[in-house]
């Protein structure tokens, strides 16, 4: 039982660190209808970026500022240059594709000019650094913390989406791109403040992901391989739908690791083929 207990702790922990790149994502493609596998990059020079920031200045906080500023500079960046009034790519997935994995490519190379491929992480804080025991279960206190933060992104982006008039804009731009400007609202502009949200939240998840899994040249195709199959489980554009499957993707995995390391990968997208077939369009419809 305790073994379970672990395996599924260590489950949920992957999973909201999952969880918290895939709803940039989601986010992303809810409104704008775009494929940005570009996260991959950005995960991983973030990544790199917070460990440097914190050898450099001792600081946690100087570590988190400096990977969410700069995910969201590269997020509205990436859309001002590339995105913005560019309808025929909006409306072309290949495209977008193919732009997305031209970003990787170039972010991967500078990270390898700059780190010279050497693997790096970021040491875990002393304050959540020990191990707790869970119903005869030891788990590393790091793992409740990357639970923590899955379920409160989580709970922060449904207020924002179901409280705020941002979030109705939002809600609003993903039934009808016109409605944006019915309602009195730029629509370019909330692209850009849409693709600075999901990628701030790529650059939170590079930070945690730094101390968990750290920071390593080809984890920018490894984290994307993880998280195509919550976008397909869950439904695209939908952060309920990411949210369920990023549990089932993160629980799959440290239950495939730990009995069938030789198929881990196998199990993940045995789910995403199950799911095909019974509800193509996801665990939840998008709006």
């Amino acid at each position: 039982m305790a073994q379970w207990l672990a395996i599924t702790i260590n489950g949920l922990a992957f999973g909201m660190l999952l969880f918290i790149l895939a709803s940039g994502l989601t986010l992303i493609f809810g409104l704008a209808r775009y494929v940005n596998l570009g996260h991959g990059g950005v995960y991983l020079l973030t990544a790199y970026v917070s460990v440097e920031t914190y050898q450099r200045t001792g600081s946690y906080w100087w570590a988190a500022a400096a990977a969410l500023g700069l995910a969201a500079v590269l997020g509205t960046t990436i859309y001002v240059l590339f995105v913005r009034g560019r309808s025929w790519l909006r409306a072309n997935p290949l495209p977008q594709v193919l732009l997305s994995f031209g970003i990787i490519y170039v972010i991967a190379d500078l990270v390898q000019a700059r780190y010279a491929g050497l693997a790096q992480s970021l040491p875990l804080p002393d304050l959540v650094a020990g191990s707790v025991t869970v119903a005869g279960a030891t788990v590393t206190e790091y793992r409740l913390v990357l639970i923590g933060a899955g379920a409160s992104v989580a709970v922060a982006l449904w207020l924002l989406l179901t409280r705020t008039s941002f979030g109705s804009a939002v809600r609003a731009g993903v039934d009808d791109h016109q409605m944006l400007s019915a309602i009195g609202r730029n629509p370019e502009r909330l692209f850009a403040c849409v693709f600075g949200l999901g990628f701030m939240l790529t650059g939170l998840s590079g930070l945690l992901g730094s101390a968990f899994i750290g920071a390593s040249p080809g984890v920018e195709y490894t984290i994307i391989l993880y998280t195509l199959p919550i976008i397909v489980v869950g439904g695209m554009g939908s952060l309920s739908g990411a949210f369920i499957a990023s549990i089932l993707v993160g629980v799959g995995d440290s239950i495939g690791k730990a009995y069938f390391p030789e198929f881990s990968l196998f199990l993940i997208f045995a789910i995403v083929v199950l799911t095909l077939a019974v509800r193509p369009e996801g665990l939840v419809r998008s709006a």
